[in-house]
């Protein structure tokens, strides 16, 4: 049987927004928070595989706190580490990071009657 402590793995998770300077369109990143969830292997549950349903993620991450709520588009550092500054911000190299993130939020997979919460992630390519 699977630990939900022994399977967890800490992840950082960063907003990216968008705002328009003029005609200039300008990204800023948000400072990464560190979270410790079970991230899977591999994408889709065995009985939404068993059930027809094919998933548009990659993995999915489950959590067992409300405290790692990301919201669709969200970026994620899961099998690389953010380079941080002293302040803990990204370090940027013309407005991007220098260690980019390599997963983003596509989906929330979980219910409203539980208290296990699921996001399907997706890898950036």
């Amino acid at each position: 049987m699977r630990s939900r402590v022994r399977d967890r793995q800490t992840v950082y998770l960063t907003k990216l927004t968008e705002t328009r300077s003029g005609i200039d369109l300008v990204l800023s990143y948000s400072k990464p928070v560190k979270y410790t969830v079970t991230v899977s292997k591999t994408g889709g549950m065995p009985e939404e595989i068993y059930a027809g349903i094919v998933p548009d993620y990659d993995r999915s991450i489950t959590a067992y706190d409300g405290t790692f709520s990301p919201d669709e588009g969200d970026l994620l550092y899961v099998d690389v580490t953010p380079e941080l500054d002293g302040n803990g911000d990204l370090v940027l190299s013309d407005g991007i990071p220098t260690v980019r993130p390599d997963y983003k939020v596509v989906r929330r997979i979980s219910t409203a009657k539980s208290r296990i919460w699921r996001f399907g992630i997706k890898k950036n390519g």
